[in-house]
C-alpha cells in the first residue's frame, strides 16, 4: 500500500499514526458487535471531518487500535479529544441502555491513549498488525469469563510480588 505525501499551501510530507483508545475502566465494551460497528462509523465520520484517512481499525474486548494518515490540519492530541468526544457521545446517546452498566460518570473513553509516529517504511506492517493481531482477544468472548481472567491475572501478580520472602534461617 502506499500512502501520498500530503500537500498543503506551504508543505509537503507524510503523517501517519498507530492509536489505541480504551474504554474508561477498561471495560470490555467491544464484546457487542453492535458497539464496535457504532463507534468504528462515528470515529470515521469525524476523522473524514478533518479529512484524516483511516486505514486499518480493529477492535480488542477492552481497547481500539486504529491506523490513521494524513493527520495536518489540526494537532493529533486535539484530533483524539474530538474523535473520542464524538464517539462517545453519539455511543451513550444511540446505545445508552447497553452501554450504562459499563460506563460511569457520562464518560465512555479513558482520559488517555496511545499513540506512536509511524514511518513510511512500516505503513504495511502497522497496518497488517492491527488488521490481523486483534482476534486473540476475542477467543475469550463470555464477558464475565474475560473479567475474571483479568482478576486473575491480577491475583496472580501480587499473590508473586508481595509474598513474604523467606529469610533462609
Amino acid at each position: 500500500m502506499k500512502i501520498d505525501l500530503v500537500r498543503g499551501h506551504h508543505s509537503v510530507g507524510e503523517s501517519n499514526y498507530h492509536i489505541i483508545l480504551v474504554p474508561k475502566y477498561r471495560r470490555p465494551l467491544f464484546v457487542h458487535e453492535i458497539l464496535r460497528r457504532g463507534v468504528e462509523k462515528y470515529i470515521r465520520e469525524k476523522l473524514e471531518q478533518f479529512g484524516v484517512k483511516l486505514i486499518a481499525i480493529e477492535f480488542g474486548p477492552d481497547h481500539v487500535h486504529m491506523f490513521w494518515t494524513c493527520v495536518k490540519s489540526i494537532s493529533l492530541e486535539k484530533l483524539i479529544g474530538q474523535v473520542k468526544g464524538y464517539s462517545g457521545y453519539m455511543i451513550r446517546k444511540l446505545f445508552g441502555p447497553l452501554v450504562k452498566e459499563y460506563i460511569r460518570e457520562n464518560h465512555l473513553w479513558s482520559g488517555g491513549y496511545f499513540y506512536r509516529s509511524i514511518g513510511a517504511v512500516t505503513n504495511e506492517r502497522v497496518k497488517c498488525y492491527i488488521e490481523k493481531s486483534q482476534d486473540k482477544h476475542f477467543l475469550v468472548i463470555d464477558k464475565q469469563e474475560f473479567i475474571r481472567q483479568k482478576q486473575t491475572t491480577l491475583a496472580s501478580y501480587l499473590d508473586v510480588a508481595f509474598r513474604p520472602q523467606s529469610s533462609g534461617v
